[in-house]
């Protein structure tokens, strides 16, 4: 196996269609979540309503799970009824924490968590989220949590010529998507993939979500595509 970032095939605009059809998948997500994250922060200036306006945007978005706000006085607003503990602090979750101390925010990032399982049913999962920002200070933070089950789903099935393959991982280097479901979770360093023998791989990092895109190449399908298409 090797990893190589610049293949120097002359049918390098096929390997990279895949590549190129995930990171499309990938920008639309985030693109798609950043909109509503900034369509709420426009409706909470008013508080009048704001589950109902909550989850009306959720419900225009479909990769959201729950649409929810928190603020710096432990106040919380959340989509679908769901229920909350009184004990319940939004500042101590890590969606929360990261915009503490950022007031100098022009509106130009999103956070995005690590990917994590839902504690209640296992789905593959990710939280965006974004500032209130009122002169200068930190009011409290939208968050957005995302499924990502469909995403992986569709993922699986992408096949590079006859036995080629994509695995898409996350920040940490956790694979969210693979065609071998068992390895989904598990850090792709302490796998057997990078050893794939006979296989080429190709890395792409999403910038937007910080996603790795590994493209896995079988060597045998390049020699006969260059040898059929000398």
């Amino acid at each position: 196996m090797v990893i190589d970032n610049n293949i120097n095939y002359r049918n390098e605009e096929m390997i990279l269609k895949e590549n190129k059809l995930v990171q499309n998948e990938l920008d639309k997500l985030y693109d798609d979540i950043k909109i509503t994250l900034f369509s709420t922060l426009n409706v909470i200036k008013d508080k009048d309503d704001l589950v109902y306006k909550l989850q009306s945007l959720k419900d225009a978005d479909k990769y959201i799970d729950y649409l929810y706000v928190g603020y710096k006085d432990k106040s919380f607003y959340i989509t679908d009824n769901e229920p909350i503990p009184s004990s319940y602090d939004p500042r101590t979750r890590d969606w929360y924490k990261y915009w503490e101390g950022k007031t100098d925010w022009l509106g130009n990032e999103v956070y995005v968590t690590d990917m994590y399982l839902d504690a209640t049913n296992k789905t593959k999962m990710i939280t965006m989220s974004i500032p209130i920002i009122k002169n200068k200070k930190l009011e409290g933070v939208i968050g957005a949590d995302v499924v990502l089950d469909s995403l992986a789903k569709d993922l699986e099935g992408i096949k590079i010529f006859s036995k080629g393959f994509v695995v898409l991982t996350d920040k940490k280097g956790v694979i969210l998507s693979s065609r071998d479901k068992n390895l989904v979770g598990k850090d792709i360093n302490k796998t057997n993939l990078l050893k794939s023998k006979g296989y080429i791989v190709k890395k792409v990092e999403n910038k937007n979500l910080g996603f790795t895109i590994y493209s896995f190449i079988f060597e045998n399908d390049l020699v006969a595509f260059n040898k059929k298409n000398k």
